[in-house]
């Protein structure tokens, strides 16, 4: 993983549950991986994944309704929050502070955690509660998109019907120099090694999503130098 996390409360954000949160930072020292714009392009990665998952929803519902079928499981991206210390501008000037002035929290997600796939290609194939919904919609966020982006790295806690996500990774399918959404947003490659591993299934079908053909996937092929893999594993 590329992040460290810690048990953190906030009462005012969160109501029950003692107001637990899990705040998350680089796992690197430089300074430059702790940035207020890097942790706020965390927190854009969950704006955008909750705006697909609301319209995914949305319109597995309607798709189920037209073929009589069961309403497939809902998708909620737990929203992520910034944190700024009060202290920062006194902080700054101490150089021997290790303790990072801006962070991003989420709410703790109490249960089995689950890994579905990554932001390089990574796909969980075992038989894991509501999988195959959950790899539908890395699919339709990028049709949704109009080929924009992919959103990836997937993971959370199941329940009965609904999942709820947390930390998802956008991948802008674009140049190396589109790429917005932090250093784990690896653009077209990252978009593409993630599309060639997904196989569509019953979801993807209900939502009349065309498989990934090779056509695709060339469109997606780097054409100048990549940055550096940073994985999620």
């Amino acid at each position: 993983g590329m992040r460290l996390v810690y048990g953190f409360r906030d009462p005012q954000v969160v109501a029950n549950s003692g107001g637990w949160l899990v705040a998350k930072m680089s796992r690197f020292a430089d300074v430059a991986f702790n940035t207020h714009a890097m942790v706020e392009a965390h927190a854009k990665s969950t704006a955008v994944a909750r705006f697909f998952a609301g319209l995914f929803n949305e319109e597995c519902r309607e798709a189920a309704a037209k073929t009589k079928e069961s309403v497939p499981p809902s998708l909620i991206f737990v929203p992520c929050f910034v944190y700024m210390r009060v202290d920062a501008q006194i902080q700054a000037a101490d150089s021997a502070s290790e303790e990072p002035e801006v962070f991003a929290a989420e709410r703790y997600l109490p249960g089995v955690f689950l890994k579905y796939n990554s932001n390089n290609g990574y796909v969980n194939d075992a038989y894991i509660r509501h999988n195959e919904t959950v790899q539908a919609f890395l699919h339709y966020s990028y049709v949704k998109s109009g080929g924009a982006l992919v959103v990836a790295d997937l993971q959370g806690v199941a329940r009965d019907r609904e999942v709820l996500l947390t930390d998802p990774q956008v991948l802008t399918a674009g140049s190396p120099s589109d790429a917005t959404f932090g250093p784990g947003d690896l653009g077209a490659r990252g978009a593409r090694a993630s599309l060639a591993a997904h196989r569509c299934g019953h979801m993807c079908r209900l939502l009349d999503l065309k498989p990934v053909n090779a056509a695709l996937l060339r469109r997606l092929e780097p054409t100048t130098a990549q940055r550096a893999p940073a994985a999620h594993r």
